[in-house]
């Protein structure tokens, strides 16, 4: 197999999109398949999942049921798109993965780390990335370049 599955991580803000784009473009130009999807997202289910997930209405989301549902679109996401673009060689490039939910979640809502890394575990049938691009960036500068968007609940929890 000569897919792979690369995801970038970080903050909002950090540059993962244009970074994934110049990736992205790279590789189709070297003839490489890609497929380029985002956490929470990517299937017809879990673009309702990352609706809950992020409409301001659901500002009293548990975050217990907030980690559950991240990892149940991410279930889907490697049932539906990533598990067959695997075997069909393709690159997968991912905005986020399951290192997002142990930040944000686990050290970020105080929640059980080992626990949430069993849960990723599960909900992605033990598929890991081949490669995790963190992007680093001081969270100034990092909300300059978005403070132009409305915030969505997960911004707006902090």
């Amino acid at each position: 197999m000569t897919g792979k599955f690369i995801t970038f991580e970080g903050i909002d803000g950090s540059g993962k999109t244009t970074q994934i784009n110049l990736l992205e473009t790279k590789l189709k130009h070297q003839r490489i398949s890609t497929l380029i999807l985002r956490e929470p997202g990517g299937t017809k289910l879990s673009e309702k999942i990352r609706d809950i997930l992020l409409d301001r209405e659901n500002m009293h989301l548990a975050s217990t049921s907030e980690s559950l549902l991240f990892v149940s679109a991410r279930a889907q996401l490697i049932s539906e798109k990533i598990k067959p673009a695997l075997k069909r060689d393709q690159f997968v490039i991912c905005d986020r993965f399951a290192d997002s939910t142990v930040a944000y979640q686990g050290y970020g809502r105080g929640l059980n780390v080992e626990y949430l890394q069993e849960l990723n575990s599960f909900g992605t049938d033990e598929i890991s990335p081949h490669l995790t691009i963190i992007l680093d960036i001081d969270p100034e500068k990092a909300v300059l370049r978005m403070r132009s968007d409305v915030p969505d609940r997960m911004e707006s929890t902090g």
